[in-house]
């Protein structure tokens, strides 16, 4: 952790010591070392400096305390009394099932979409659907992506809502999403979702997005074993 004011990245531009409140402050700094521990830039097992990540935004260790019991809440840190804080040992198991996890819940979301969503917005599905097929990577593919399933979410419920963006912020997406592999199999999963909520079948739309999920876990680990993700610092 001694060179985390040199390797964060600051998505925001912002410069270091700019003052902010403390609330959004904490939000911020788990956003960043959340991003850091799935990109593997924070090392499985490695001790988090809470002085170097405070001393770096130049503010006091109270928010970034707040920022690491949020991501322990999450499974991506261990607060250990008297030692300080450190990355979580993460395992291909754990992604596994947190995917399942996720997948399970936006099954229920797809269920709903199913017999929830009008024929507008089933057509702006398609769109969607069709838009992403299209974009063959990069932002557009991304955005398209993004859409798909924002318009089959938003009917869910606010309370399903809620708990499917505090799931999908600790996944290792950005690892493998929008590779050619990834792209053709959710390609082909989006179009089992679409079909089955075109025809009404929740049931059909619900298993379709949880298989979709579930390959997508599968896809994570394989990118994540590729890039060395599970070596690291392991004594604690």
């Amino acid at each position: 952790m001694a060179e985390y004011a040199s390797s964060r990245s600051r998505p925001n531009g912002r410069a270091a010591g700019r003052p902010v409140k403390r609330e959004r402050f904490a939000e911020e700094v788990a956003t960043e070392l959340r991003d850091m521990i799935l990109a593997g830039t924070l090392a499985l097992g490695e001790r988090i400096d809470q002085d170097a990540v405070a001393e770096a935004h130049g503010m006091s260790r109270l928010p970034v305390r707040e920022a690491l019991i949020a991501l322990e809440q999450e499974g991506l840190v261990v607060n250990t009394p008297r030692r300080g804080a450190y990355v979580a040992q993460l395992t291909p198991e754990d992604v596994h099932d947190q995917y399942e996890v996720y997948g399970l819940v936006a099954g229920i979301a797809a269920a709903r979409a199913a017999e929830r969503l009008s024929a507008a917005e089933i057509a702006d599905l398609r769109r969607a659907h069709e838009q992403f097929v299209k974009a063959r990577g990069g932002a557009a593919q991304q955005r398209s992506n993004e859409e798909f399933h924002r318009i089959i979410n938003r009917v869910a419920g606010s309370r399903l809502r809620s708990t499917l963006g505090l799931l999908a912020r600790s996944l290792p997406s950005h690892h493998y999403m929008f590779d050619s592999e990834w792209a053709k199999l959710a390609q082909h999963h989006h179009e089992q979702v679409l079909v089955a909520i075109e025809r009404r079948d929740p049931a059909k739309a619900r298993a379709a997005m949880t298989e979709h999920l579930v390959a997508s876990g599968h896809q994570a680990v394989v990118a994540l074993t590729g890039k060395g993700f599970w070596s690291g610092p392991r004594a604690r």
